[in-house]
């Protein structure tokens, strides 16, 4: 969209940079309604870095910018892309971004270097740290059509994704620390008893594991599952684990300590790839 009564005076990047005739009113007012060239020309800089910092965060985030325009009352960055509200968040302070790298470096300078003793310099100064300052708090007030109307739902936005990474990290070490559970549970039943569990949710591997558990082979059936760290498991898993020991409970009340172990056949391979006796197979 071309707004009347705009020129394009650049095409840095193939991005047309198009001048309004109202800016010198801008201009005007960053003066202080004076002759100050130094100030006019620190405002036209500091409206473009604006929106130059609108279509770097455009770019970033994989969209594409057809245009900056400068106007009396401001600028705008026009871009075309899909983006996700976050990253529409991220552009709308693209250029409260660009405004503070210029009021640090700005401020930076003056720290080092000392107050400008020439009036040019001086007007630049001026306006790159209070008129600067000063825009930024009105481009934030949450009103269209200025940056903050989408620029403060970065910070709800950034909530829930932060949540939900919590979230996920808690699930993956609750089923990482189940896993674990299962699979010593498994190794007490015998090489064979792992095989066919990857295929079973948990419920199933452990109907699939109850009949293989040998009780013998179990020193301390009540703490096989004990040693698990359980503050971030959720209910489900707590539920699996409680079934765990449930089930190294009944295997070991079922099989007396002194009866003598049950004579089997060879081995032979099962569909799993490792090796179980004969007589211990699923039904």
């Amino acid at each position: 969209m071309r707004i009347p009564g705009s020129w394009t005076v650049a095409r840095p990047f193939g991005v047309p940079v198009r001048i309004h005739w109202s800016v010198p009113l801008f201009a005007l007012l960053a003066g202080g309604a004076r002759i100050a060239p130094g100030a006019w020309l620190a405002a036209l800089l500091l409206v473009l870095l604006h929106e130059a910092g609108h279509a770097f965060v455009v770019h970033r985030v994989g969209a594409r910018a057809t245009a900056l325009d400068v106007l009396g009352f401001g600028g705008l960055c026009w871009w075309e892309g899909e983006v996700t509200p976050l990253q529409r968040a991220y552009i709308a302070w693209g250029g409260i971004w660009a405004q503070l790298v210029v009021f640090a470096v700005t401020a930076a300078c003056v720290a080092v270097l000392g107050d400008p003793a020439n009036a040019f310099v001086a007007d630049m100064v001026t306006v790159a740290l209070w008129s600067n300052l000063w825009l930024i708090g009105i481009n934030l007030l949450p009103i269209p059509p200025l940056d903050g109307k989408e620029a403060w739902s970065l910070f709800p936005l950034l909530r829930r994704r932060f949540a939900r990474r919590r979230a996920a990290r808690a699930s993956f070490t609750s089923a990482a620390a189940t896993s674990s559970l299962l699979d010593r549970l498994a190794s007490s039943g015998g090489a064979s008893a792992r095989a066919p569990l990857s295929k079973a949710g948990p419920g199933a591997r452990l109907h699939v594991l109850a009949p293989r558990l040998d009780p013998k082979q179990i020193q301390n059936p009540t703490a096989v599952a004990d040693d698990v760290d359980e503050s971030s498991f959720t209910p489900e898993v707590e539920a699996v684990l409680d079934r765990a020991r449930a089930i190294a409970r009944a295997a070991a009340r079922d099989v007396p300590r002194d009866a003598p172990e049950a004579p089997s056949s060879k081995p032979k391979p099962s569909p799993g790839g490792g090796s179980s006796p004969s007589g211990d197979r699923d039904s």
